[in-house]
């Protein structure tokens, strides 16, 4: 096969509207943006969260001149002992552009406080694009793999199994838990316990069960006890279940587990489900009665922490609060696993995403000038963008944002988000419902064995890491 990259460019700039030669062809964005060093001074310099943090580093370094050590403790920079915990938030569809536009709109994000970051490539076996169940086996099993596979890798014969994170962790009698905003059995999640396709009308896969509907991966996620030898099964799973019907709620029963609805905290103790619809209680609340339960027997635990409802604003091409309010929500479980792993410093925390989608972020500076502004709606064009705040008061090292002697005709400073414009071309023809793209996404971890995944890494190393932990974390298989 051979890949072809599409560049989309911006809307409000795009060639198509402004053909001349001296007229816009691209344009800045204020996203996030990543950053490497090596040598004395080097995880200085990449713990900045700012470009002028990095400029000040620099000056120290120069004060310092050759004698500028790391600039953090050993403890916080050694490569530490295998975690005794591990807990995964996976943002569906967190890029740089959604982190980007929560950080503008709120002027803080819990997950950049983490102490390592890394730079994330997410494509997928034969597909630059993944979807996520590609992403999700990635994670779960450390190899990429094709779409619409599940816990499912590429060999000789086709597509065989492969014993995920979550079944290693089963099979060593550790804790484990599932908490979505969304569908405990979409395929992020799924790849953790069911192995098949996510559509099997591409073709066989050598699976022991097709995991291809919600209603087969909720069989898989019931048989989980029972398919794998010293497993007991999920012990705590908190988002919607509507699939479990009422014969596998009673094999669910007859495995110890009891069900509830709407508030995790007021779940029973021992093996437990809520079946959570709507927004209420909050992910962060949903991540920490989770924490809370799995931390109170005396063996360490597996969580992994999804938000669905970012790639569904992504997905509907949002464009106002909405997905800031999903990020937000997403950072907030993120802070809660932060402050778990603080007070419990033998557990690994890692925020990442499956994949990213078209987004874009703007100010009100460029294509908005001297009229030039075809494409835009608010100049008679078809680009759709909504105006967002800009949180001035709260962003770090902000000088000049809240300043309107500076700021000009551009205050006070407004965000925009907008999608590529083959992206909303196509969406104005039809309905686009997923839009994800080949983008890098951003990682940020904590804990023991977080250092190891600094830098630039594929997906399949946060699996690979995952793997070697349930290899060998609780008691054997």
């Amino acid at each position: 096969d051979v890949f072809w990259p599409s560049f989309g460019h911006l809307s409000v700039a795009s060639r198509a509207h402004r053909p001349g030669p001296d007229d816009f062809l691209s344009t800045h964005t204020p996203e996030i943006i990543p950053m490497w060093a090596e040598g004395p001074g080097a995880r200085r310099m990449t713990a900045a969260s700012d470009n002028a943090e990095v400029g000040r580093h620099l000056k120290e370094l120069v004060r310092e001149e050759s004698t500028a050590t790391d600039g953090t403790s050993s403890e916080s920079n050694r490569d530490s002992g295998a975690p005794r915990n591990v807990v995964l938030l996976v943002g569906e569809g967190a890029g740089f552009d959604a982190w980007t536009a929560a950080y503008y709109a709120d002027g803080s994000l819990n997950a950049r406080t983490l102490e390592h970051r890394g730079l994330v490539a997410t494509h997928g076996a034969r597909s630059l694009v993944p979807d996520e169940a590609a992403s999700g086996t990635a994670l779960a099993v450390g190899t990429r793999t094709m779409d619409g596979m599940m816990g499912m890798v590429p060999d000789d014969d086709g597509h065989a199994s492969r014993r995920t994170v979550l079944e290693r962790a089963e099979s060593r009698g550790l804790n484990t838990g599932l908490v979505t905003d969304g569908s405990l059995f979409n395929p992020t999640l799924a790849a953790m316990y069911a192995h098949g396709r996510t559509d099997i009308s591409g073709g066989e896969a050598s699976a022991p069960n097709q995991a291809s509907s919600r209603g087969d991966r909720a069989e898989a996620f019931v048989e989980l006890a029972s398919r794998l030898e010293g497993a007991d099964g999920v012990d705590v799973a908190y988002g919607e279940a509507e699939e479990l019907d009422g014969p596998l709620r009673e094999r669910l029963s007859s495995q110890g587990v009891t069900f509830a609805e709407g508030q995790p905290d007021a779940a029973p103790e021992g093996r437990h489900l809520v079946d959570v619809s709507g927004d209420s209680p909050t992910l962060a609340a949903r991540t920490r009665a989770a924490l809370q339960h799995l931390s109170s027997r005396d063996r360490g635990f597996f969580l992994v922490v999804e938000s669905e409802d970012i790639g569904e604003a992504q997905q509907a091409l949002a464009r106002d609060e909405q997905l800031v309010d999903e990020v937000r929500a997403f950072d907030e479980a993120a802070g809660v696993a932060r402050d778990f792993a603080q007070r419990h410093d033998d557990t690994l925390v890692i925020t990442t995403a499956d994949r990213d989608y078209s987004l874009s972020t703007l100010d009100d500076h460029y294509g908005f000038t001297d009229g030039i502004c075809d494409a835009a709606e608010r100049c008679g064009g078809e680009t759709q963008m909504t105006e967002i705040s800009v949180a001035v008061d709260e962003i770090e090292d902000g000088d000049g944002l809240s300043d309107t002697t500076l700021q000009g005709e551009y205050a006070p400073p407004t965000l925009f988000l907008q999608y590529t414009w083959l992206i909303q071309a196509a969406d104005q023809r039809g309905d686009v419902r997923d839009t994800p793209t080949a983008n890098f996404v951003p990682l940020f971890a904590e804990g023991p064995w977080s250092e190891r995944l600094e830098g630039f890494v594929g997906q399949p190393r946060i699996g690979q890491l995952l793997e070697k932990w349930g290899r060998s974390a609780g008691r054997p298989e």
